[in-house]
């Protein structure tokens, strides 16, 4: 699958996870959830997984990575965005 095609599957995930509240996107820390969709040369794998963004939920400040691939040579190397969120639903 192209990059551009594959940027704009992790863009579009990014803004979707975006309008999820707080307390959903927390549900990803040490439960990362592994998405594959498509087939043959039309197939990708989306990764979400969240964590601490100053590693000890001192601010509670969720940092929400994603990352995607399409099974062949980019699962070494996957696109990767994330994004930060406060606690009141604020993205940083």
């Amino acid at each position: 699958m192209k990059k551009e095609r594959l940027k704009s599957l992790l863009n579009d995930k990014i803004l979707e996870l975006q309008k999820l509240p707080y307390e959903e996107l927390c549900k990803f820390i040490d439960n990362p959830r592994c998405e594959e969709h498509g087939e043959g040369d039309n197939f990708y794998q989306i990764e979400i997984e969240s964590f601490w963004d100053d590693g000890k939920r001192r601010t509670k400040n969720l940092r929400v990575m994603v990352t995607i691939d399409d099974g062949g040579i980019t699962a070494f190397s996957p696109l990767a965005e994330s994004f930060i969120v406060t606690p009141d639903g604020k993205l940083l």
